[in-house]
């Protein structure tokens, strides 16, 4: 049949040997250009904001004391896993909901994202995009993302691979720029490229 399959999971492309096409920002502007200068001042070392499920709260619980003790400033902002629900009908989103132009603001104003992945996920996240995009540090328990052609050891904090012990001086080290081309790959634009038949 004339179809072509794509995923945007690495692992998966190789197990099947289907075409490996990387997502993208999903809140990209059309050009990248339009993305606003990243805050000079921090109201927050580090930024979270995820479902409550699995063992996250107790990740969340862990590395906050770290925070503490190596005196870097967090905000945590954990939804409820039940609020998908309301993304399909009308009534009030529940309880814990943030829309994402706020989610956005918290970022800008913080050094560092924090991801927590679920348990026997392999493909990568927004989160990553964001601290591309919006030139943020990305602290995450994902190792996938060391596979791109963005990451960079000076922006990202892969838990586990390195002593916590370095987070503050990650954190106060100057975010490293992404080449331009590289960015442009990760918007709409550039996913779309992969479909485009030669």
């Amino acid at each position: 049949m004339p179809v072509r399959f794509f995923t945007s999971d690495r692992k998966i492309a190789a197990k099947y040997q289907i075409t490996f096409a990387p997502y993208f920002y999903v809140f990209s502007p059309c050009s990248f250009h339009s993305f606003p200068a990243p805050a000079k001042e921090y109201q927050q070392d580090v930024f979270f904001i995820g479902e409550e499920k699995g063992d996250r709260r107790a990740q969340l619980a862990r590395l906050s004391a770290v925070l503490d003790e190596a005196h870097l400033s967090h905000l945590f902002h954990i939804v409820p896993q039940n609020r998908h629900r309301s993304l399909f009908h009308r009534h009030r989103p529940a309880s814990g909901y943030m829309p994402y132009s706020e989610v956005q603001e918290h970022i800008r104003s913080s050094r560092a994202i924090l991801e927590l992945i679920s348990d026997g996920q392999t493909g990568i996240t927004q989160r990553p995009f964001e601290a591309m995009f919006l030139q943020k540090k990305l602290i995450t328990s994902s190792a996938e993302v060391s596979h791109y052609d963005f990451y960079r050891s000076e922006n990202v904090f892969i838990l586990g691979e390195r002593p916590l012990s370095e987070l503050p001086e990650f954190l106060h080290t100057p975010f490293s720029p992404i080449p331009q081309e590289i960015l442009q790959e990760y918007t709409l634009e550039g996913w779309l490229q992969h479909f485009l038949v030669d």
